[in-house]
């Protein structure tokens, strides 16, 4: 077979593996409302509550978005300290500070490469 050629077989397989990302999607958000509620996470369930309150509070939904994306960025720097900081499988190469990712994220400077 040609790379990039197109086969029925390749087709169908692309198709499972989206559905089953969908699965896996619709699973995560559930989990991720369960563990919310449930106050599995203190520190993200609060900010949430928060932010709620704060929207019925002003009565506009506009100040949802904020909020959305405060949480992404707050689930983020989570990960990033869980995975990236909190990791020893680097093998001798430093990954990006925080600092060095919010200041390439602003266009400010570049990341440069190893």
């Amino acid at each position: 077979d040609l790379h990039g050629k197109w086969n029925r077989k390749i087709m169908k397989a692309t198709t499972k593996e989206l559905k089953l990302y969908k699965k896996h999607t619709k699973a995560l958000k559930k989990q991720i409302i369960n563990d919310i509620s449930g106050w599995v996470n203190p520190t993200f369930s609060l900010y949430v509550f928060v932010g709620w309150m704060h929207c019925v509070y002003r009565a506009s939904i506009a100040l949802a978005l904020p909020y959305f994306f405060g949480f992404i960025i707050m689930w983020l720097v989570r990960n990033y300290a869980t995975f990236v900081i909190g990791s020893y499988t680097h093998k001798g190469y430093a990954p990006p500070t925080i600092l060095e990712l919010i200041l390439a994220l602003l266009g400010l400077k570049a990341i440069r490469p190893l």
